[in-house]
């Protein structure tokens, strides 16, 4: 089994924002290949499970720039610091 780690904004996504077609097909013939995809965003981690949801990816993540870690249905690591 093989990770894939993969960004979003520059990376996954296109200048629209969007997820094409044949990035989600190919995401879901890895996944159902038994290997793990991953996001990891700067993004708000808030924002990244409505976002795969939408294109039916039930991925793990890492958002916040890796502050906040979440699988298999749950936040697995969450740091915050005080500024």
């Amino acid at each position: 089994m093989k990770l894939i780690a993969i960004d979003m904004d520059g990376t996954l996504l296109s200048e629209e924002r969007k997820i094409s077609p044949v990035n989600v097909q190919a995401i879901k013939d890895v996944v159902a290949q038994g290997h793990k995809v991953m996001i990891c965003t700067g993004r708000a981690s808030e924002d990244v499970a409505p976002f795969l949801n939408s294109y039916e990816l039930p991925l793990p993540y890492a958002g916040s720039n890796g502050a906040v870690v979440w699988t298999d249905n749950q936040t697995i690591h969450s740091s915050a610091t005080d500024i």
